[in-house]
């Protein structure tokens, strides 16, 4: 649980945008953004901004270009200046604290303690679930010979990637959902051992959409405490301790990951009340949240699926809420790609 030296790196007046609090937490050791006023070659603490407050504020709707204020916690937990280290390691732990700013007897901030470790995350009891099976056709001719997973990304297979990056986040425990191709990703991957995990295969006898395939799954005597689900032709840079984190601490049944999506209108619109026009739009923006294809399931939701009965995983969510369990989505920004068509695959390739 170090002390974070370069903690002035993440320091943000208020006058900011949400957007700079996303850079600053995206490239810092501690994953914290600290609002601050300037006062006498000092800074006194205003705030604090987590990913967290950003997935809720954008959720609630706040824009990336509004004032950093908006999302910030205006009364975060500080820590005294004359704190010990043993000191600062118990209220980390205790109160499951990730950030400790310390503060003087004046109140200007002089440090910032983090915790390295997902205090609220048990990977081992978690299934890493990648859906697999899908027939690729908007990514012909690539797909005729290889499933979409297999296709390469910076030199390295899609599903590949997935798997290394959970792995890196601490999930080791794998199930793939196949269909078209099987045989060639399974000979790829094998048992998982040549890239440190463990992975078992399900292969659909036809296509069972995009949830339907984990009813095949035999989780007898497993003691998965959650099913994390992916879409497997993602590129993606989700926190995926961070995102079953939110769906254990929220009590969620499902966790749904989304994205803000930006629709330009190219036209300037007309706004009109009864026959009377009242003003213009130039080009005006829509806003709207879109399923990113990552999910949390409780193990408990899996017993709404039928066996070999095809389902989507927006349908499971929609029986879930119309059951009234607690459903919930998770606000991605990190980077984030669907390479479901060429124009995508050219993309993240960065060419």
């Amino acid at each position: 649980m170090p002390l974070d030296h370069n903690w002035t790196a993440s320091c943000l007046t208020g006058e900011a945008t949400v957007s700079e609090a996303i850079k600053v937490i995206e490239a810092s050791d501690s994953k914290i953004c600290l609002v601050v006023a300037a006062l006498n070659n000092s800074f006194e603490l205003r705030g604090t901004i987590t990913d967290g407050d950003i997935r809720r504020g954008i959720l609630s709707g706040v824009n990336i270009s509004d004032d950093c204020t908006q999302i910030m916690n205006n009364s975060p937990f500080k820590a005294d200046a004359e704190s010990s280290d043993a000191d600062l390691e118990r209220l980390l732990v205790k109160h499951q604290y990730r950030h400790l700013p310390i503060v003087s007897n004046n109140g200007c901030l002089v440090g910032l303690y983090y915790s390295e470790l997902n205090l609220a995350t048990n990977t081992e009891k978690s299934l890493f679930v990648i859906m697999a099976g899908g027939f690729g056709s908007r990514l012909k001719p690539y797909t005729d010979t290889i499933p979409k997973p297999m296709v390469e990304v910076r030199g390295k297979p899609i599903i590949q990637r997935i798997i290394e990056q959970a792995k890196s986040a601490g999930f080791y425990k794998f199930a793939l959902i196949l269909h078209h191709l099987p045989e060639i990703i399974m000979d790829y991957l094998g048992d998982g051992s040549d890239f440190g995990v463990s992975i078992e295969y399900v292969v659909e006898k036809s296509p069972l959409g995009t949830v339907g395939g984990l009813s095949l799954l035999d989780l007898t005597n497993r003691n998965y405490s959650s099913i994390i689900v992916t879409n497997g032709d993602l590129v993606s840079q989700v926190d995926y301790q961070d995102l079953v984190r939110c769906h254990m601490k929220q009590s969620a049944f499902a966790t749904m990951s989304v994205r803000q999506h930006r629709i330009v209108n190219e036209f300037g619109t007309v706004n009109i009340s009864g026959n009377e026009i009242t003003g213009f739009s130039e080009k005006p923006v829509t806003l709207s949240n879109i399923n990113a294809g990552i999910y949390v399931l409780s193990v408990e939701a899996l017993s709404m699926l039928e066996y070999g009965k095809r389902k989507n995983m927006p349908d499971l969510f929609l029986d879930a809420v119309n059951s009234g369990h607690r459903v919930i989505a998770y606000y991605l920004y990190e980077e984030w790609s669907d390479v479901g068509r060429e124009s995508d695959l050219i993309s993240v390739n960065g060419k």
